[in-house]
């Protein structure tokens, strides 16, 4: 079975997508799990700025303050999704399945920190200088979500037809 450590995983996904679907190949660069922390970070570190501005309303430092949260679970959630990925060498189905799940954790997470947003009295620049971050931060989660689970599926496929082959004379 070949090595799927992170730099594996990657490449097949980058190197298929550049020869398969050039249109998909730019959001594989920046929607794998590792480019998605690091965005992630950037945005919970926003967000905590945020936090700190003068004058928000109660209502609004409140929101900030579960928005900051739910960013930090997100992190803490990608973190581990590039951490097994580098596990993945040995139960690679396992490994993968574990990925996807904190993947969809952090989606899930970024858009409770929306949620709070929704509420008709938060209003301004606060609302919209977060929710316009964190939106794209949970657009790329999900781009990094679909494309772990194309790579689960071609994998899972492609041992399917290798074990099948290798039963034949």
């Amino acid at each position: 079975m070949p090595s799927h450590s992170l730099p594996g995983f990657m490449r097949p996904v980058s190197l298929h997508l550049l020869q398969h679907n050039p249109a998909e190949s730019e959001a594989a660069g920046s929607s794998c799990p590792l480019s998605q922390l690091i965005r992630a970070q950037s945005v919970a570190s926003f967000v905590s700025t945020m936090a700190r501005m003068r004058g928000l309303r109660p209502i609004e430092y409140r929101t900030v303050k579960d928005c900051i949260d739910n960013m930090a679970n997100t992190v803490d959630q990608l973190n581990q999704s590039v951490q097994e990925l580098s596990r993945a060498d040995q139960d690679f189905d396992w490994h993968v399945g574990n990925v996807e799940s904190w993947v969809g954790a952090a989606l899930t997470f970024e858009n409770t920190c929306l949620d709070g947003f929704r509420n008709p009295t938060m209003d301004g620049n606060v609302k919209v200088a977060i929710t316009t971050r964190v939106t794209d931060c949970a657009q790329v989660t999900s781009n990094a979500l679909v494309l772990v689970d194309r790579f689960a599926s071609r994998h899972k496929a492609g041992a399917s037809s290798s074990e099948g082959t290798a039963n034949l004379p």
